[in-house]
């Protein structure tokens, strides 16, 4: 039996998902409060209560190094290392676009995963690369791109609407819970055993 916790506090709404042997156990959304670094725990443990589970039964910890909100990564990643120094379990960090990428990878679309920025401006990944562009210029990108594939855009919640179209021949996934999606990636880290040294770890919300 294997447990994992991954846990996305990149946004303003943080997520937390259990796996056991692949499968989900429990998926939980909150939105951050200002004393989120101090409630954090007891909403995890709750969760764990919830499937009976303590938290020294959990085997992997994964969180998101972003891109996005630089107080809220450094909450879940400092969380994260304190337990897996704790308890000596390991941990994976998972770039967010590249893990929605991943995630939704197909042969027959070009796949733009978008992370809101705050005040117009977008993260994405552009030819693999994470940058931050603004909506306008991401659209602009997008109608002058001669690809013959359909494009996907995969979306946090439901922010990309109030933006209008993008472009033509697209078509928006909303993701309502970005912790779940993150195991894909997540899983492959694992299987290669691409663990951090939580002891020589460098917080970069924009880790690409």
């Amino acid at each position: 039996m294997s447990i994992s916790l991954i846990l996305d506090t990149s946004s303003d709404i943080f997520s937390i998902s259990l796996f056991e042997n692949g499968n989900v156990l429990s998926t939980f959304t909150q939105k951050c409060c200002i004393n989120c670094s101090s409630v954090i725990f007891d909403f995890i443990i709750k969760e764990l209560d919830k499937i009976c589970i303590k938290i020294g039964d959990i085997d992997y910890l994964g969180v998101s190094t972003g891109p996005g909100s630089y107080t809220g990564i450094r909450v879940g990643v400092s969380f994260c290392l304190g337990v897996c120094e704790a308890l000596k379990k390991p941990l994976i960090n998972i770039n967010i676009l590249h893990a929605l990428e991943f995630s939704y990878r197909d042969n027959n679309y070009v796949v733009y995963p978008v992370i809101n920025a705050k005040n117009n401006n977008i993260y994405t990944l552009i030819d693999g690369n994470v940058c931050k562009i603004n909506v306008k210029d991401f659209k602009n990108i997008l109608s002058t791109r001669n690809d013959c594939l359909k494009r996907k855009i995969i979306s946090s919640f439901d922010f990309l609407n109030s933006f209008g179209v993008i472009c033509d021949n697209i078509e928006n996934v909303i993701i309502d819970n970005t912790s779940r999606i993150m195991f894909k990636l997540f899983d492959k880290k694992v299987k290669n055993n691409e663990f951090c040294d939580i002891y020589n770890y460098n917080i970069d919300y924009f880790d690409s």
